[in-house]
């Protein structure tokens, strides 16, 4: 017979995220690609409602491929690229990129 006060392990839990376990460089390196998105997507809607109507000497500027240029310089070839693949074609898909040179410009910048 069990007593009172004897240890009774938890019942094992199923789903998803109670297996999932990420170590501390895995949540910080998921909060920094949240972090590069989140700025880019900011940046687009800053250039696409505000930035769109002020023209300097007869042409608009251009942030979303700075930040991914800036994103591809901070974190180097490999990851850079990658995001500066994907990145562009978020930004030909949204409708306010140049053309489909731009992708491949960006990417292969």
């Amino acid at each position: 017979m069990a007593k009172k006060y004897e240890f009774k392990p938890d019942k094992p839990r199923s789903g998803f995220l109670n297996k999932l376990y990420l170590t501390q460089k895995q949540r910080r390196s998921i909060l920094k690609w949240s972090l590069y998105g989140l700025v880019l997507v900011v940046m687009s809607l800053l250039q696409d409602v505000v930035l769109c109507r002020m023209d300097i000497y007869g042409g608009t500027t251009e942030l979303v491929p700075c930040i991914i240029f800036l994103v591809c310089v901070i974190e180097g070839v490999e990851s850079g690229g990658v995001f500066a693949l994907v990145a562009s074609l978020g930004y030909l898909f949204s409708g306010s990129a140049a053309g489909y040179y731009s992708v491949a410009f960006i990417t292969t910048l």
